[in-house]
């Protein structure tokens, strides 16, 4: 949960549980069905006394720290904050890479 806060993405079940399996593989192979269960993983961080658990959308839930500001990036927005410059040199970069692949 912290290093979603960390990436201001809401520690929502399902990004929970993608976080879990991308910070620690080997519990994927040893307890890959729970991790994929989120009823299970909803009990868990209800029993947390460190975390909120709250309802969202569509069946989701999100698990918030208590007493931690909740600041998250709107992954839906479609505003871009960022300058086109920035955009322009990301293509030259990203352009460069797959040249050097080709070698």
């Amino acid at each position: 949960v912290h290093s979603l806060y960390d990436d201001e993405l809401r520690p929502c079940s399902r990004m929970l549980r993608l976080r879990l399996i991308e910070q620690a593989p080997a519990l994927e192979t040893r307890h890959g069905s729970e991790l994929r269960n989120s009823d299970r993983l909803r009990t868990l961080c209800e029993a947390c006394q460190g975390l909120r658990v709250e309802h969202s959308v569509a069946g989701e839930w999100a698990a918030l720290l208590v007493g931690r500001p909740a600041f998250f990036v709107d992954v839906y927005s479609e505003t871009d904050a960022y300058p086109e410059e920035m955009w322009s040199s990301m293509k030259v970069y990203l352009n460069n890479l797959a040249e050097g692949d080709e070698e």
